[in-house]
C-alpha cells in the first residue's frame, strides 16, 4: 500500500503530472499554481490519511478562511535529481504567447518528453462560455505546445481544430484533464469528459483524431472521473488507468486504479 512520506511541492499546487527527462536525468512535476507558499499559508491544515479534520468532503466547511498568501496561477514545474527530492521550483512554464488565440490556455499541462529532450505539451483553455441568457457553449479547448527542453520556451503549435485548437471535442462534451502518452501505435490522450472519459489518438503527436464515445469504468452514484493518469507496460501498451473519482452527494473523493485487460 501507498504511505505518505513527505511534502514534495507546497501550496498552491493542483493537477500534478509527473514526467522524466532522460537527457538531463531530471524528475519533473508539472502542475498549476506556483507551489511556493509555506504551509502556514494553507488554511486546510491537519490533513492526514486523505481526510481533513471536521471536513465532510473535498471542500472545507463553510466559514473556513481563504488562503492567507497570494496564489500565482498558471502552469509551473518543479524538478529533482531524485524522487526523494529535494524538489526545486523551475518557475512558470515559459510560453511564447505570440499569435495565440484568445481561447488558448496552459491549464492542466500534460507533457511527453522525447529521448532527445524535445517536449510536446497539451493543455487546456477555457472549457465553456456562459452567455447572459444563461446558455452555455462548450469550447474546443485543448491546445498543443512544443519546446526544445522542459525548461525551454514553449511555442504554440496550431492545431487542425476550431481556432487553432486540437481537433478534439464536438462542442457538446467537455475535454479536460488531458493525459498524453506514446504507445506502439502512436500517441494517445485520455480526457475527462464529464462524467466519463474520451480518447484521442495521433500517429505523429501533431494531427489528432477523437472519438465522442464515452469510455471508462462505471461511475459510482452521482460521481465523476477526474484527472486520469496512465501506466504503460514495456511495450508501450496501456497497462492501468488511475483517476480521482468524486463520490456523489457526499462531496468526497478517492483515487481508483483500474487494470486494462
Amino acid at each position: 500500500p501507498y504511505r505518505r512520506l513527505d511534502v514534495a511541492v507546497p501550496t498552491q499546487t493542483h493537477n500534478t503530472y509527473y514526467a522524466y527527462s532522460q537527457v538531463d536525468k531530471k524528475h519533473l512535476i508539472f502542475h498549476i499554481g506556483a507551489g511556493n507558499n509555506p504551509s502556514s499559508c494553507n488554511p486546510y491544515l491537519n490533513c492526514s490519511a486523505g481526510y481533513t479534520d471536521k471536513c465532510t468532503g473535498i471542500r472545507p466547511p463553510a466559514g473556513w478562511p481563504d488562503p492567507s498568501c497570494p496564489i500565482e496561477n498558471g502552469a509551473h514545474v518543479h524538478y529533482s535529481k531524485s524522487l526523494d527530492g529535494p524538489w526545486i521550483s523551475g518557475g512558470a512554464v515559459n510560453i511564447n504567447t505570440t499569435g495565440m488565440p484568445p481561447a488558448a490556455g496552459t491549464s492542466n499541462p500534460s507533457p511527453y518528453i522525447f529521448p532527445n529532450g524535445t517536449v510536446l505539451l497539451v493543455a487546456r483553455g477555457k472549457d465553456a462560455t456562459r452567455f447572459p441568457n444563461g446558455t452555455v457553449k462548450v469550447q474546443h479547448n485543448i491546445f498543443l505546445y512544443r519546446a526544445p527542453a522542459w525548461n525551454g520556451q514553449f511555442e504554440w503549435v496550431r492545431g487542425h481544430g476550431i481556432a487553432g485548437a486540437l481537433n478534439v471535442g464536438n462542442g457538446k462534451l467537455l475535454t479536460e484533464d488531458p493525459v498524453l502518452w506514446r504507445g506502439r501505435r502512436g500517441f494517445h490522450i485520455l480526457f475527462h469528459s464529464h462524467p466519463d472519459l474520451t480518447h484521442a489518438w495521433s500517429e505523429d503527436g501533431l494531427s489528432w483524431e477523437w472519438s465522442a464515445d464515452l469510455i471508462g469504468p462505471p461511475v459510482v452514484g452521482a460521481g465523476d472521473h477526474e484527472r486520469p493518469r496512465v501506466a504503460v507496460d514495456p511495450n508501450g501498451d496501456l497497462d492501468a488507468v488511475f483517476m480521482s473519482q468524486e463520490i456523489g452527494p457526499e462531496d468526497a473523493s478517492c483515487t481508483y486504479a483500474y487494470k486494462v485487460i
